[in-house]
C-alpha cells in the first residue's frame, strides 16, 4: 500500500499533486464555463460535507451555508446526481441559509454539476457562482458537465488516495498492537512458567476485569519492565 495513485496517463501521483490538479480544474471552470464568477467543489467527508477546492472566499463562504443548513443547489446535486440551476431569490422559502448568504455575497445564479463516478451516484459537486442572473446558459451547462467529467475522476482518485492513507494507518496500528501484545505474553510466560495460550488467556483475563484494551494493559506492562530493566532492576 503506498500514499499514490495512478493517474488516467499513467503517471503515480499524491495527494498534493492531486490537489493541484483540482484548483487548476475549479481555475479552468472559472474561466470556460460562461457567467462563472466564482467556482467551487464539493465533496463528501465522513457524512457531511467540505470544499475541497475553490476560486474564492465568496464561494466558500456560500459552501459553507449550504453545509450549515443542510441543503441548497450543490448538495441537492450530489443527492439526485443530477444539474441543478437556480436564481438566487426565486424561492427564498426553499434554501433559506443559502439563499440569505448568496444575496449577502452578491450572487444571483448558481450552477451545481454533480461529479458522477457511476450512474446515478455523485461523489461531489462542481458549483458555478454568477452574479448576472442571467449569464449560465446552455452552453455554460454543456461546459460544465464537460469539466465535471473529469473532476469527477480526480476526486475519485482523491477518495481512493485517503482510504489507502487510512488503511495503511490502520494495518500499522494493528501490527503495532500485534507486536506488543507478544512481548507482553513473553514476559507473563517467563514469569508464570506457562504457555503462549496461557499467557495471552491471563492478558484478556485482565483487560476483562479491568475493562481496559488489551492492548493497553500489554503497553503498560512491556513499559513498565522496560522502565524497571533501566533501572538495574529485575523485571518484575
Amino acid at each position: 500500500m503506498t500514499n499514490r495513485v495512478r493517474s488516467l496517463g499513467g503517471a503515480m501521483l499524491d495527494r498534493e499533486a492531486l490537489d493541484e490538479l483540482l484548483q487548476k480544474v475549479v481555475l479552468l471552470a472559472c474561466h470556460t464555463v460562461g457567467g462563472a464568477d466564482s467556482v467551487s467543489i464539493t465533496v463528501g467527508d465522513n457524512g457531511g460535507y467540505r470544499t475541497s477546492n475553490s476560486t474564492s472566499d465568496e464561494a466558500l463562504d456560500i459552501d459553507q451555508a449550504q453545509y450549515d443548513g443542510g441543503n441548497g443547489p450543490c448538495l441537492e446535486a450530489m443527492r439526485s446526481a443530477e444539474q441543478v440551476q437556480i436564481r438566487v431569490g426565486d424561492d427564498p422559502g426553499r434554501w433559506p441559509t443559502f439563499d440569505a448568504k448568496a444575496q449577502d455575497e452578491g450572487v444571483a445564479a448558481v450552477l451545481s454539476t454533480p461529479l458522477r463516478r457511476a450512474p446515478g451516484k455523485a461523489i461531489g459537486a462542481l458549483n458555478i457562482y454568477a452574479h448576472e442572473p442571467n449569464r449560465l446558459d446552455d452552453d455554460s451547462r454543456l461546459t460544465a458537465e464537460v469539466i465535471g467529467e473529469h473532476a469527477a475522476i480526480l476526486v475519485g482518485n482523491t477518495l481512493d488516495l485517503l482510504s489507502a492513507a487510512q488503511l495503511n494507518e490502520q494495518l500499522r496500528q494493528a501490527l503495532a498492537s500485534r507486536e506488543i501484545i507478544g512481548e507482553a505474553k513473553g514476559i507473563i510466560m517467563e514469569r508464570q512458567s506457562c504457555t503462549r495460550d496461557e499467557a495471552f488467556d491471563i492478558l484478556r483475563r485482565a483487560s476483562q476485569r479491568e475493562n481496559r484494551k488489551l492492548r493497553d494493559l500489554a503497553e503498560e506492562l512491556v513499559l513498565r519492565v522496560e522502565a524497571r530493566r533501566r533501572e538495574g532492576r529485575p523485571g518484575q
